[in-house]
């Protein structure tokens, strides 16, 4: 069997930009793709793809995508990234300069955006809204052999960070996620977290909890989404119906992607990277909702 053929050796963080920049310049179905994944307003038509902007005195821009959606200008201000970290402060100046764009009626809105490797993205939190290079690798698969060049190209993109890739720890979210752990063993009898005992990367902000009489009962408590959730998995459309029926009014569902449904309680935001005592109230009424939702499952024979 023949092995596969690499068509580079190594890449850079500029080739991923030029591979980017071609397909916002003459694809049209890959720049739609991207605002529906993103959830940004629909993309209607290019006005101009840029790379490498320096603005306001505030930094480089990685890629400037200028398009129209619905007679409204949107600016997207993304950030390419392989492995390389994020300068100081980069996240804030990549706000900055999109609050800039809008100050100045360069556009109606303006977002920031960051493509990198999955796991990359999943380990920080300078940027809310981010593409993976494993989503637009999918999305160039089965559209002939162009496509296939360009997703060999980001595959050495993603084995290059994963050969060099190692969590790094957040003292700060590490020492958070452990005053979590007492605060659940030591107020809430009636649930079950296992110990943080392992590193806790500056990105992770979504703890899972169990209860103790039922230990298939699994909730996430999401920080910054501001939620708990419990999820069914790929329920059908009769018992979706019968969740609906019954959701109170501080309740919300979501269907993922994989065709699982989320139901979420609305819980307040928590900045694990900021002192833990003074969200302790927040934190309290978090799990008093996984107690809630527990008590909504059980007495609606939903589990």
């Amino acid at each position: 069997m023949e092995s596969e053929i690499i068509p580079i050796e190594s890449i850079t963080e500029r080739d991923i930009d030029v591979l980017l920049v071609e397909e916002f310049y003459c694809n049209v179905e890959f720049c739609k793709w991207l605002c529906e994944k993103l959830e940004l307003p629909p993309f209607n038509s290019l006005n101009n793809v840029l790379r490498s902007i320096s603005k306001f005195g505030l930094g480089e821009t990685d890629i400037l995508l200028n398009y129209n959606s619905n007679n409204c200008r949107i600016l997207l201000l993304i950030e390419n990234k392989i492995d390389a970290t994020f300068t100081k402060n980069q996240g804030m100046r990549y706000i900055q300069r999109a609050n800039k764009y809008v100050e100045q009626q360069d556009c109606s809105k303006a977002y920031e955006v960051l493509i990198a490797p999955k796991n990359y993205c999943e380990n920080q939190i300078e940027f809310k809204r981010y593409i993976t290079y494993e989503s637009v690798h999918e999305f160039f698969e089965g559209k002939g052999l162009r496509f296939e060049f360009k997703g060999k190209l980001l595959k050495i993109g993603i084995e290059r960070l994963r050969r060099g890739f190692a969590v790094v720890n957040s003292n700060e979210n590490q020492t958070f996620w452990s005053q979590y752990w007492e605060l659940v063993c030591s107020e809430f009898p009636e649930l079950y977290m296992k110990k943080p005992n392992v590193e806790i990367p500056v990105g992770s902000d979504w703890p899972i909890v169990y209860t103790i009489l039922e230990p298939k009962l699994k909730f996430v408590h999401k920080f910054e989404q501001k939620c708990v959730d419990y999820s069914f998995t790929r329920p059908d459309n009769s018992k979706m119906d019968l969740i609906r029926s019954l959701m109170s009014e501080n309740m919300s569902f979501k269907i993922t992607k994989t065709g699982n449904l989320l139901l979420k309680l609305e819980s307040p935001f928590i900045n694990r990277l900021i002192d833990f005592s003074n969200q302790k109230n927040d934190l309290r009424i978090g799990l008093n909702n996984m107690l809630k939702l527990r008590t909504f499952l059980i007495e609606n024979q939903l589990c």
